[in-house]
């Protein structure tokens, strides 16, 4: 029990400083004073140190003090959290912005100011779909109604940055609700993923152009017929063509007539032949 109650006394320590201490103690002996001032007007014949004026005042003081402190612990509970929020919100990489119910840019965090090239001021009171390309205008009309009616969605679109780039963002929106579930805010977030879209455009252009690579590419397979004697080759359709020419069709391959040593001798026995060692 010591334990947490220290714990407590240094959070709420440094709220109760300086001015804030003064004030704390001059309501507190205010309060704790109310009765016995009431009866000193009202009733002067009661004693001012009179002993239930001590016993209430003394009950009361402590109560306030408590009261005090639970309500400065809330309060710091309350200002670490948002501290903890904006630190998220401005230290965060993507592109944060708060939109009013009509899609206006009413808050930016830090990111998208500096990845965006333009001034808080020239983004808080614009519709978001000024700083989008046409195409990326018409997903907004019609995926706005969706987040509204449903809380969330996410889309791709294009961005138009200052310098007139454009950039893909990945865009989740989620809206911000009142205890009584009624739409105040919307939050919108956007993470640049252009590079990502580049790199797998260039991959599907390189499936695109191997798949166009090996249609192009014919292979021989299976069994050939080929004759004996004459070497002919019978193709699909039982016509029979030269080894050279079927070959050429169902492949890459393309052929250079020479002769052989073999048949040199034979066909031309007057011209001698060097002997290939090789």
């Amino acid at each position: 029990m010591t334990p947490t109650v220290a714990k407590y006394l240094s959070t709420v320590w440094p709220e109760l400083s300086g001015s804030k201490v003064v004030f704390a103690a001059a309501v507190i002996l205010l309060i704790a004073n109310l009765g016995a001032l009431i009866d000193l007007i009202f009733h002067p014949e009661i004693p001012y140190f009179h002993e239930e004026h001590l016993i209430v005042g003394g009950i009361t003081a402590l109560l306030t003090a408590v009261l005090f402190v639970i309500l400065t612990m809330h309060l710091k509970t309350s200002r670490i959290s948002e501290k903890r929020l904006r630190s998220l919100f401005d230290v965060s990489p993507d592109f944060i912005l708060i939109l009013d119910t009509n899609g206006v840019i009413i808050q930016t965090n830090q990111a998208s100011v500096s990845g965006s090239g333009y001034r808080k001021r020239e983004l808080i009171g614009h519709g978001i779909n000024e700083f989008l390309t046409p195409s990326s205008q018409k997903i907004f009309e019609k995926h706005f109604p969706v987040l509204m009616e449903l809380g969330s969605c996410r889309v791709e679109i294009e961005s138009v940055l200052k310098d007139g780039s454009v950039r893909v963002m990945d865009c989740r929106a989620i809206a911000l609700r009142d205890r009584e579930g009624k739409i105040t805010s919307l939050m919108s977030v956007q993470r640049d993923i252009t590079e990502r879209k580049q790199a797998e455009a260039e991959r599907e252009k390189l499936v695109v152009q191997l798949q166009e690579a090996l249609e192009k590419v014919k292979t021989l397979r299976g069994f050939i017929p080929i004759c004996a004697s004459c070497k002919k080759v019978r193709d699909d359709k039982g016509y029979w063509t030269q080894v050279e020419a079927y070959v050429s069709e169902h492949s890459l391959a393309e052929f250079s007539h020479s002769i052989c040593p073999e048949c040199m001798k034979k066909l031309y026995p007057e011209y001698p032949m060097k002997e290939d060692h090789t």
